[in-house]
């Protein structure tokens, strides 16, 4: 199921809320392999730093940054992302994330 399937099958629920519970709350899911995962894309940017005299950088780790905006209560916001953040944006495998809204 893909992210679009996902949002519209949450949107197409039934909720019992007043207008005033529900609106749009902009969020950053980040997406990072694992600890225990090599990062080879981060390890090759470390060591072009490195060559280019830059030295005191180190740890270099490289991920992906997904900004949206998701409609409803801040509780169910909340959940549907914990679910796409774990079913699409995300391989558990290999990847964790974070959730932060911008609000």
């Amino acid at each position: 199921m893909v992210l679009a399937d996902l949002l519209a099958e949450d949107h197409n629920h039934e909720h019992d809320h007043s207008a005033h519970d529900h609106s749009s709350h902009r969020a950053v899911v980040d997406v990072m392999l694992k600890r225990s995962i090599l990062d080879p894309q981060g390890r090759a940017v470390e060591g072009t730093l490195k060559r280019l005299g830059h030295t005191n950088l180190e740890g270099v780790r490289i991920g992906k940054r997904i900004e949206l905006s998701v409609t409803g209560t801040r509780a169910e916001a909340e959940q549907l992302l914990a679910e796409v953040g774990e079913s699409v944006l995300s391989n558990p495998v290999m990847e964790e994330f974070t959730v932060e809204f911008l609000e």
